[in-house]
């Protein structure tokens, strides 16, 4: 029998930046999977720590399309938002953020894959943490580019995992979600955040 697949197409925080392999939500979640449902899914983690979409659209020919059809669990934006020091717009603005995403759902949708939209958790809003080139903060900057993924997801009619209001459903803080720099997960986020899409692919399923 073969095996589905889920394809983790995401930046650090997919790619589980600081964290052993094992240690890492893609990891946990093929663990997750495995228990509940022995031999049939394979997770695939092709999440590179820096990406915005537009490096994202680079390599999804080689990253992603090859391992279709599949599920991929899209997570892009934190570094989008960001505002270089030196800088005062985003480095990727909303306009051309949107249309990345947009352009990665048409193709893995060509390519048979299912696409699923992750709406990026809260990071710190301390202005003295992460500072942008605009005197902003990157909790601040990140805000409307959720907003663009969940009015995507609406309009393109795909799947949407929404962290921000699962995590407040759940109860989840900050300060066990997320490490001490503010924005990637802490080890319990890893797990917490395995968990979430563990249920999300099997309601799926």
């Amino acid at each position: 029998m073969k095996k589905e697949r889920i394809i983790c197409f995401g930046d650090s925080i997919t790619q589980g930046q600081g964290y052993a392999e094992a240690d890492r939500w893609t990891a946990r979640l093929a663990f997750l999977l495995e228990e509940k449902m022995p031999g049939r899914w394979e997770v695939f983690n092709r999440g590179t720590g820096g990406n915005t979409t537009a490096f994202a659209l680079d390599r999804i020919q080689t990253d992603v399309l090859p391992l279709l059809p599949g599920l991929v669990l899209i997570e892009f934006g934190i570094n989008d938002a960001y505002v270089l020091p030196w800088c005062r717009t985003s480095r990727v603005g909303l306009i051309d953020y949107r249309k990345n995403l947009g352009d990665m759902i048409r193709q893995i949708r060509v390519a048979k894959g299912k696409p699923l939209l992750i709406v990026n958790h809260p990071v710190t809003l301390r202005k003295n943490l992460h500072r942008q080139g605009n005197g902003s903060s990157i909790g601040k900057q990140l805000i409307p580019y959720n907003r663009t993924v969940r009015r995507l997801a609406k309009q393109r009619e795909v799947q949407c995992l929404d962290l921000p209001e699962l995590l407040k459903r759940r109860k989840v803080s900050a300060k066990t979600f997320l490490s001490e720099d503010g924005v990637h997960l802490s080890a319990e986020g890893n797990r917490v955040y395995a968990n979430i899409l563990f249920e999300q692919v099997i309601s799926l399923a």
